[in-house]
């Protein structure tokens, strides 16, 4: 659950946000325990998926007003890759 709970990045670790961008995959977040608090603009989960054995992982998000969809690239206990799609919209249509 975002800003908690991003533990595990390589310190390699590149996040682009919708096709562009070249952030630390970290940035703007914590590996602190527990889930979000009430002020933490915590996402609200839609789908999980992952591959284990391909290590790639998603996630479908409601997150203030808009879907959000994280890809995630791991291997050897570590994320290496992200990328995210954040775009507006009144509902994720899974409601």
């Amino acid at each position: 659950m975002f800003p908690r709970g991003v533990c595990n990045t390589s310190s390699e670790c590149k996040r682009i946000e919708n096709g562009g961008g070249n952030f630390g995959c970290a940035f703007g977040a914590s590996c602190a325990a527990g889930e979000p608090g009430a002020n933490d603009n915590a996402m609200q989960p839609r789908a999980l998926l992952a591959d284990v054995e391909n290590g790639v992982g998603v996630g479908f998000t409601m997150f203030m007003g808009h879907t959000d969809m994280h890809m995630y690239k791991m291997y050897g206990g570590q994320i290496y890759e992200v990328s995210a799609i954040l775009a507006a919209a009144p509902s994720s249509g899974w409601d």
